[in-house]
């Protein structure tokens, strides 16, 4: 499989290959030191044994090392092939010797060691020396040295053989964990992959489609279940817009029709003052449900889509000004509106914002209380909670209702007929639940219809 450095793909590749090739390049070095430490380690040893058996050889007579015939023997099976060696005394004279010519530089080096066994390296012209030395020791006072030696190169020569061996085979490593980098890469990528072609294949006209079920529970696996859960917020952003077009050019399309209707009507034809003053009137009343109608799409389309606002409310001042501002509906349908409460009632939320709700359920109550009827408007706490119910004595909830009530524009049967814009219930319901609170529809225990709304009362 190809693949191109500026790919992820690529970089996974070039990642793991570089990662295997430089934990390669450190086996080498570590592995080359070590044969190297371990074969000067032994030749230190095999010299240090050989001169130390070397200096157990001669004799010592009147201060001086001597060697007879069959020192001499002892000397070359201790010496052998592999190692050089020489017995001096201590005016630097060759005694023993399995060689014709000691280097001067090993017999310099040798003469200065005095008391205690060292190892020593010295070169000579084309050669590196390793050698051990042991002093001869008369009556405690330096007789000579016992001398061991060998060529460095031969300890070299397994170095540079792993250094050959690895100069060769990390390259060949390199290709073939480039390989095999490229074919776990792409396994490993092969989901990610997936995701991309299906959310590649996601538009905005088909937000249905979801990635598969994520086999385990690991990263990839969260991945696909967050994203998941994300198309599922987008697609209900989405319906929700479509359905707020929807229902918004439904709604708005009655009163500009009604608006272009009275006045094609008046320019048909000269009209007299009082017919021109009528169909002004109108067309104000139409302007004026068609202003009420875009400020609570606003309002509804505010409510559901942006998160509470930080503040604080008092629940039950605003139920009592709400009551004070719609006194004149009131009036006008001779219902009674009745307040109680128990003091202030704080809860979450700017004050504008939920002074909208008990003003939508106190107006709604009136248009569907009784003629010369009554509503009754409580707020009280209870376990954390504050508890807003208006009640009406009109003729309640059909079960429809009570299922779609809260929803936008809709509307019951002809018994409940919303009047309005149908839309003060859902922004009621819309801004208790952004506050985390709730709503219930149910009925009234005098009869007719009852709407509570629960918000969480203020730390404050």
């Amino acid at each position: 499989m190809t693949f191109a450095p500026v790919t992820l793909h690529g970089r996974l590749t070039l990642l793991y290959a570089a990662t295997l090739v430089a934990g390669l390049i450190v086996f080498a070095a570590v592995v080359t030191a070590y044969i190297d430490r371990s074969f000067k380690s032994e030749l230190d040893l095999r010299l240090m044994t050989a001169a130390r058996a070397t200096a157990a050889i001669p004799d010592m007579e009147a201060g001086e090392p001597r060697v007879d015939a069959t020192d001499r023997r002892q000397l070359q099976l201790i010496w052998g092939s592999s190692l050089a060696g020489a017995v001096l005394d201590a005016r630097r004279a060759v005694i023993a010797s399995n060689v014709p010519l000691i280097p001067k530089t090993v017999v310099e080096a040798a003469s200065a060691v005095q008391n205690e066994p060292e190892w020593l390296t010295v070169t000579t012209p084309g050669k590196s020396l390793r050698m051990a030395v042991v002093p001869l020791l008369a009556g405690g006072h330096p007789a000579g040295q016992a001398i061991a030696w060998r060529e460095s190169d031969p300890v070299e020569d397994p170095d540079r053989l792993a250094v050959r061996a690895f100069a060769i085979l990390v390259p060949l490593f390199a290709i073939l964990f480039t390989i095999v980098a490229s074919q776990v890469a792409a396994r490993g990528l092969a989901p990610v992959r997936d995701m991309a072609a299906t959310v590649s294949g996601i538009e905005a006209g088909d937000l249905s489609r979801r990635l598969p079920p994520p086999a385990r529970q690991d990263e990839l696996g969260r991945l696909g279940a967050a994203f998941n859960r994300m198309l599922d917020r987008v697609q209900a952003a989405f319906e929700r817009q479509r359905q707020f077009t929807a229902d918004a050019s439904h709604e708005l399309r009655s009163p500009l029709a009604v608006i272009r209707a009275e006045a094609d009507l008046a320019l048909q034809r000269e009209r007299t003052p009082a017919e021109y003053r009528r169909a002004l009137h109108a067309i104000v009343e139409e302007a004026d449900r068609l202003e009420s109608l875009v400020a609570d799409l606003l309002a509804a389309a505010r409510a559901e889509q942006a998160p509470a606002q930080e503040g604080i409310a008092d629940l039950a001042a605003l139920a009592s000004e709400a009551a004070s501002r719609v006194e004149a509906l009131a009036r006008r349908r001779d219902v009674q509106v009745h307040v109680a409460g128990n003091g202030r009632v704080l809860v979450r939320g700017r004050p504008e914002d939920i002074a909208r709700i008990p003003l939508a359920l106190i107006h709604n109550a009136i248009e569907h209380a009784s003629h010369h009827g009554r509503v009754e408007v409580a707020v009280v706490t209870h376990e954390g909670w504050a508890r807003l119910t208006v009640d009406d004595d009109g003729p309640g909830f059909t079960p429809a209702e009570l299922a779609h009530a809260t929803e936008r524009f809709w509307r019951g049967d002809s018994a409940r007929g919303r009047s309005g814009t149908g839309l003060g219930l859902a922004i009621a319901a819309a801004i208790a639940r952004s506050t985390g609170g709730s709503i219930t529809l149910g009925a009234a225990p005098a009869g007719g219809a009852r709407v509570t709304i629960e918000l969480p009362l203020s730390d404050a």
